[in-house]
């Protein structure tokens, strides 16, 4: 079986496509960010515009709230990487949105097209 590799024009055409499509994403986070989620699930915890997460829930998170019942002397003193897997985590799953985003409008955008 011969492999074929994508021609330049294919390749400017998918590069042209994520560009308008990531355009159209950065455009509905804006509104999101102004005027509040337009479509929120709850239930998924996204948003059904913007393909967001409505709330960011990290393991760090959720170690801190494990440990806010606890006295605090028995508090271990790893707050600096607590903070630093904390930022780790809502990077990780804000880069995850974003492709969900561009996945769910190029599906949106096939859908029409058919």
């Amino acid at each position: 079986m011969e492999i074929r590799l994508p021609s330049r024009e294919d390749i400017d055409r998918i590069c042209e496509s994520r560009e308008r499509y990531a355009e159209a994403l950065d455009k509905r986070y804006k509104e999101c960010d102004a005027e509040g989620h337009n479509a929120p699930d709850e239930i998924d915890n996204r948003c059904g515009y913007c393909h967001r997460s409505l709330i960011y829930i990290t393991e760090a998170d959720r170690i801190l709230e494990e440990r806010r019942m606890n006295p605090f002397y028995m508090h271990p003193i790893d707050a600096p990487l607590l903070m630093d897997l904390r930022k780790r985590d809502l990077e990780h799953i804000k880069f995850l949105d974003k492709l969900h985003g561009l996945n769910k409008l190029a599906e949106e955008s096939l859908a029409s097209s058919a």
